[in-house]
């Protein structure tokens, strides 16, 4: 075994390891033809180098012109100098904005920049193209010489990056003025790992999501039957509310509130989810593609949905009339769950609004709040969703009041068994356009060099409150305890019936003492956090102690979660078997009647979680990406004006700094603030050293478009909060 692993070892480019911390579940291995364009590469790289020499000596060479890297490097220069007209490079990895632009349009969907066919690659060149593109892409680098140094040979012998070192940074440089990638390239959606479909990097993920969406295209009236026909309720004229942002790619859940006849402080409170599952069986193509993919992958610039969009649109997607699986808890005013019950149905009268709205109900107004925003490259219109409420109706109102006293008494419950709650600081979420265009998205399948006139239109709107502000969590997040509830009565339901499902829960770290609500002091290390529960899934159910509570299953997002299909499936299987077997009791569920029994539960979670994980980093990854691509384009070639300093949340010092001789200045880890952007922060060493927690103004030194390594230079103490550990990590002391 351990022959095996020193052996995968030497090979880590080819054969990757799908890490879960410091465990190996399983290994990615690269196609075959990836390694041998790896190996033809690096052999043309020898033969280019043997035959430099030969000239330089004064041989003459019967071919002199046609070898391949000979030939790749005339066309990359002709390409390079042509980019160069329009666009400058930059030493931080990434050329500038277009010289000219086109005129923006308000649509989000269209583009405010069109694209020029250059120059065809010949076979050999995409052979060298795709040895620069696994060069160049994060996270899975060549690490041996042998495979990496063919790239910094071929720059080299190109000659335009002489200020640069040759390295897969400035291949990410080379991509975008070789009109191999977009200059706004965004490098997070490309990992092999990931395998999201449409770029030509996983081919079953392309497959699987071609033949999906082919169904859907020939899908008829009676293409999908429902099987939990005979077994709905219907919700008539109850006022179901879905909250969510008018960008929302779907509408996956919604709530509604029922007074208990006879009792005063006793409510019946509704989460009606979205039902694919009962039309959409598990060894469905759809539901195949829905495994394959795990979840959607949103990117500012592109959602990847786990399920086709035309059917998520038309037929699942929260509307009037539409089929939803509803969870209800009985709830009375001190937070104690009574009763549940879980049931199929139709829902009619939807109501649409947005989280803002909720807010303002309660108090808190965002939309007056101080706010920093940066647009370029045109101003995209705020299009509100059809049928959305501009305000909540009068009539409406007392149902969020009661709602929002029922969530709080349920938060007092959780937080006495020991959830925690972390400050609601906001992340910006960039809004792009053309984020549909498929044009200029990315393919290993381009033989086309395309150069870029204009560049896509961006914005952000920031709050620049006090980012250790403290608001009561149910109003300023209602849904997300709706929710939460939702999560413990599908919990509950599948734990007495003894149904395996993914259950979320969370383990302690053995070598680090755990923190929990009850070590909350004044006085706490900086390194509390790494004794923070983690969250793991299981088949059995397990506690959640984050949360508080006793089992937890997600059930609110089946559109773009498989956990949550999973979950309705097997609780649709109970429900039916109830229908033909009534029965005072609760029944246990027949194991022979569910779609997964529990070893295939062990077996996708296993399968599902180091991807899930590599999703999340990826995600944020990618939003980080264009807060990078706004500050570039503002900070270097003034697209937007950016204000002289920004206030930054110091998280530690960062004792690995790369040592320089004579450095006087000591570096910190901190969150750019409003953007929550992870950067690093020089301060002088003659000055008084900073304290995690520190609230501090900072000023931009430099971005870095591969890495996204933010840099920035304290410039003055703001403010110093209580406890600064706890601050830094956004944790609520209430």
């Amino acid at each position: 075994r351990w022959a095996i692993q020193r052996a995968i070892g030497r090979l880590s480019f080819f054969i990757i390891g799908n890490r879960i911390g410091p465990f190996t579940e399983s290994y990615t291995i690269r196609p075959k033809d990836e390694a041998v364009k790896v190996a033809t590469v690096i052999r043309w790289a020898r033969e280019y180098r043997s035959r430099m020499k030969k000239l330089a000596l004064g041989e003459r060479l019967p071919d002199a012109t046609r070898h391949p890297i000979e030939m790749f490097i005339r066309k990359a220069r002709r390409i390079i100098q042509q980019s160069r007209r329009s666009r400058s490079p930059t030493t931080v990895f990434s050329v500038g904005p277009s010289v000219s632009n086109r005129l923006a349009s308000p649509d989000a969907n269209s583009h405010s920049y069109s694209k020029d066919e250059i120059e065809t690659f010949s076979e050999t060149d995409k052979i060298i193209l795709d040895y620069f593109r696994m060069w160049t892409l994060p996270p899975c680098l060549m690490t041996a010489g042998t495979l990496r140094t063919s790239g910094s040979a071929i720059l080299r012998a190109i000659g335009l990056y002489n200020d640069l070192r040759l390295t897969p940074p400035t291949g990410y440089l080379f991509l975008q003025e070789m009109g191999v990638f977009t200059p706004w390239e965004n490098l997070h959606v490309l990992y092999e790992q990931l395998a999201l479909p449409g770029h030509g990097i996983s081919r079953p993920a392309d497959k699987l999501e071609e033949e999906s969406n082919k169904f859907c295209e020939d899908l008829g009236p009676e293409g999908l039957p429902d099987t939990m026909k005979d077994l709905r309720k219907d919700w008539g004229d109850l006022p179901v509310f879905c909250v969510d942002d008018v960008h929302a790619a779907e509408i996956d859940d919604g709530f509604s509130i029922e007074p208990v006849p006879g009792f005063d402080d006793t409510y019946w409170v509704h989460v009606h989810v979205a039902n694919p599952s009962a039309f959409v069986p598990p060894d469905h193509i759809v539901a195949k593609r829905a495994a394959e993919f795990k979840r959607s992958f949103y990117s500012p610039e592109r959602v990847y949905p786990m399920l086709p969009q035309t059917l998520v649109h038309e037929y699942f997607s929260l509307a009037p009339g539409r089929p939803v699986l509803t969870f209800s808890a009985k709830v009375n005013m001190t937070g104690d769950i009574l009763e549940t019950n879980i049931t199929n149905g139709y829902v009619k009268n939807i109501i649409y609004i947005t989280p803002n709205k909720v807010r303002k109900l309660f108090g808190i107004d965002r939309e007056a709040a101080p706010s920093l925003t940066l647009s370029f490259d045109g101003k995209l219109q705020e299009l509100p969703r059809e049928g959305a409420q501009k305000d909540i109706q009068d009539e409406h109102k007392s149902s969020f009041y009661t709602l929002e006293k029922l969530m709080a008494a349920r938060r007092e419950k959780r937080m006495d068994k020991g959830a925690l709650e972390f400050l609601s600081r906001q992340k910006s979420q960039p809004r792009i356009s053309g984020g549909r265009d498929q044009k200029s998205k990315y393919s290993v399948d381009r033989t086309i060099a395309y150069h870029y006139t204009g560049d896509p239109a961006v914005q952000f709107n920031n709050l620049t409150t006090d980012p250790f502000d403290i608001l009561e969590s149910t109003k300023d997040d209602l849904v997300n305890h709706v929710m939460v509830l939702a999560g413990e009565i599908a919990g509950q339901w599948l734990k007495d019936r003894q149904v395996p499902a993914v259950f979320a829960g969370t383990w302690y770290h053995p070598e680090y003492s755990p923190f929990t609500r009850e070590k909350i002091s004044a006085e706490i290390p900086n390194s509390f956090h790494l004794g923070l529960p983690r969250s793991f899934s299981s088949s059995n159910p397990t506690p959640h102690a984050s949360l508080g509570v006793d089992q937890y299953v997600r059930c609110t997002s089946p559109l773009r979660r498989y956990t949550d299909l999973i979950a309705h499936w097997q609780i649709e299987a109970v429900l039916r078997q109830q229908a033909h077997e009534p029965s005072a009791s609760i029944p246990q569920a027949v194991s022979d009647n569910l779609p997964f029994k529990r070893s295939d539960i062990e077996q996708y979670i296993a399968r599902a979680d180091w991807q899930n994980r590599l999703k999340d980093r990826a995600q944020n990854r990618s939003r980080d990406f264009w807060i990078c691509q706004a500050l570039f384009r503002s900070f270097y070639f003034n697209a937007a004006k950016l204000p002289p300093t920004f206030q930054c949340i110091i998280q530690g010092q960062n004792f690995d700094q790369t040592y320089e001789f004579n450095a006087d200045w000591n570096e910190y880890y901190g969150r750019l603030q409003p953007f929550d952007l992870p950067c690093l922060v020089t301060l002088d060493k003659s000055a008084s050293p900073m304290q995690t927690g520190d609230l501090v103004d900072v000023e931009l030194v430099s971005i870095d478009m591969y890495t996204l390594k933010v840099t920035a230079k304290f410039s003055r103490h703001v403010k110093r909060p209580e406890n600064g550990a706890l601050a830094s990590r956004g944790i609520m002391i209430s």
